[in-house]
């Protein structure tokens, strides 16, 4: 399994930024992590432009299009 600091995107092609926002349909899901892991995602997140829910969605997204 790959570490977040090896799945760093060569372009961003997945645009987190037009990720559709939550609404009163959508539910919304909550996650715990080690401290650490919470660090690496940040780390990772300002090293490649996003917020940290950005980067949560743009993770998710590419690991469901394998």
């Amino acid at each position: 399994m790959a570490t977040l600091e090896q799945a760093k995107p060569k372009i961003k092609s997945i645009s987190a930024k037009t990720w559709p926002t939550g609404n009163s349909r959508d539910p919304m899901i909550g996650l715990r992590l080690p401290k650490a892991k919470i660090a690496s995602l940040d780390k990772w997140a300002k090293a490649n432009g996003y917020t940290r829910s950005e980067a949560i969605r743009v993770l998710i997204l590419r690991g469901l299009k394998g």
